[in-house]
């Protein structure tokens, strides 16, 4: 299998299989996504922004201290938080892209995530 990367257009542009606005998914819908691609057991809660930052500020000091990887950073709250939507007209026009479905490049990605070993 190869890796997921089906949706480089000709040049150096990416984008990860949003449709111009037309295939826009929010977090809780991709989390429901990966747990019917994956089989995990999904998430069962989701904390406001602002506890979010606040653990995850807490669990890099702890990381530090322990001298690991912090389970939640405050650049990884400041990513989940921020409009991530890519409009890939230009590249459409310019470059003759043409983006998959977003649901289809998750399950591509979970698949192979799995084949991997990433995860199980």
């Amino acid at each position: 299998m190869k890796e997921p990367m089906k949706n480089i257009a000709k040049g150096d542009i990416v984008t990860w299989s949003y449709d111009e606005k037309a295939d826009e998914v929010t977090l809780k819908e991709m989390c429901r996504m990966l747990k019917e691609d994956t089989g995990c057991k999904g998430c069962k809660f989701y904390l406001p922004l602002s506890f979010a930052h606040l653990a995850a500020k807490q669990m890099e000091k702890l990381a530090a201290k322990k001298g690991t990887k912090p389970v939640l950073t405050e650049f990884a709250v400041y990513n989940l938080e921020r409009n991530n939507t890519f409009d890939c007209s230009k590249a459409k026009n310019e470059l003759g892209f043409a983006p998959r479905p977003y649901a289809e490049t998750l399950h591509d990605t979970a698949a192979w995530l799995k084949a991997t070993g990433k995860i199980h």
